[in-house]
Formats: structure tokens, sequence, C-alpha cells
């Protein structure tokens, strides 16, 4: 159980990384460096 909840949280943090880096590229600039670092962090608070 704990198990697949810690690969759900890892799945949503990806898919975090993968959103981030998609909106710096359409916006053409941006630092991707603090949104990558803080999606597991995101992941756990919000999921």
């Amino acid at each position: 159980m704990v198990t697949d909840q810690v690969q759900r949280l890892e799945e949503i943090a990806n898919d975090l990384r993968t959103l981030s880096v998609r909106m710096v590229y359409l916006a053409g600039s941006g630092h991707i460096g603090g949104a990558l670092s803080a999606a597991d962090i995101m992941a756990a608070l919000y999921f």
C-alpha cells in the first residue's frame, strides 16, 4: 500500500517536472532549476 502511494507521488512529481519544462519552453524564457527541485515537495504536500 505505502509503496503504491510512493510510486504514485513519484509519477505526479515527474508530471510536474514535465509541465514545468513545457511552460518555460513555451514562454521562451525562465529559470527551470527551482521548479524541478521543488516537484517532489509539491507532490507530497498537495497530493
